[in-house]
């Protein structure tokens, strides 16, 4: 299944977007998902009441997922994004107006190769549409705990600069301009130690240097602290000031728009790639139009 969404002055994740503060004009990133078979303490109060209220909104319909999750289907224009001054008004592109070549936006089908390489095609859909999916009209948003809200914190990850505790490897390309990037991802579920430890692989997209690195990530990510379980979730980040002020990931970012009614962000990702057994993968597109 594919999706698509947007990102950053404004970003459209195809499954979402952005509108920075800064800037009026609007630029927009899609991003594809193929899932193959695969500040202070009143503040901080602040913060959680507003996300809280937000998801308050009455769902149209409410889907129990096998894992535990509930993913509650908000109408579109009722989604935490328009809570956001700028987005008043705002009419949501929900296709982008430039694709790549490759690779269309739409579609639906999960791959799944064995130990030996071999290729099955199989649709499949994410776990939590075994309950049901979300009607035209309507977004799925994983339905939130305060917790959760109350624990977050900013990540300060990708470092240019390793950390001791810190271990990562990428690999990079650099040219004055690009249009979009894609990659293709194995999806496992690495056991991690401790609430404040995560492991994640993900397609990283940046630009600027130094104070003023700015971010478009998405991927998988285990991480119990933010997430409240050990599950490989899919997830969507941004910053625009090298995660030092600002940074959030999927729904909990201002002024991010989803559009997808069958593409749902924090959402577990299952089945997962075993060792010698059956390998699982997810291609996401990251492009600006």
């Amino acid at each position: 299944m594919k999706s698509n969404a947007y990102h950053q002055p404004v970003n459209q994740f195809c499954i979402g977007s952005f509108r920075s503060e800064k800037k009026m004009k609007l630029f927009y990133f899609f991003i594809l998902l193929s899932l193959m078979n695969l500040c202070d303490a009143s503040s901080k109060k602040i913060q959680v009441r507003k996300t809280l209220s937000s998801s308050k909104k009455i769902p149209v319909k409410s889907i129990k997922s096998p894992d535990g999750d509930i993913i509650d289907c908000i109408n579109i224009y009722h989604q935490p994004a328009f809570n956001h001054p700028l987005l008043k008004n705002h009419t949501i592109l929900m296709r982008p107006s430039f694709q790549p070549r490759k690779g269309p936006i739409g579609g639906g089908e999960l791959f799944q190769s064995n130990a030996h390489g071999q290729e099955d095609k199989k649709p499949i859909a994410q776990l939590w549409q075994l309950g049901g999916r979300c009607p035209e009209g309507t977004i799925p948003i994983r339905r939130n705990q305060k917790a959760r809200y109350a624990k977050k914190k900013h990540r300060n990850f990708p470092q240019l600069a390793g950390f001791s505790n810190h271990e990562y490897a990428y690999a990079s390309v650099q040219s004055n301009k690009y249009l979009g990037a894609k990659a293709t991802i194995n999806l496992w579920q690495p056991q991690v130690q401790g609430s404040g430890e995560f492991s994640l692989a993900q397609i990283w997209v940046v630009a600027g240097d130094n104070s003023g690195l700015n971010t478009v990530e998405a991927g998988w990510m285990v991480y119990p602290s933010h997430f409240g379980d050990s599950n490989t979730r899919l997830f969507t980040y941004w910053t625009r000031d090298r995660y030092q002020s600002t940074g959030c990931y999927n729904l909990d970012c201002p002024g991010f728009v989803h559009t997808s009614n069958s593409i749902a962000l924090d959402v577990a990702l299952s089945p997962v790639s075993t060792y010698h057994g059956a390998q699982h993968e997810i291609i996401l597109q990251i492009f600006k139009t």
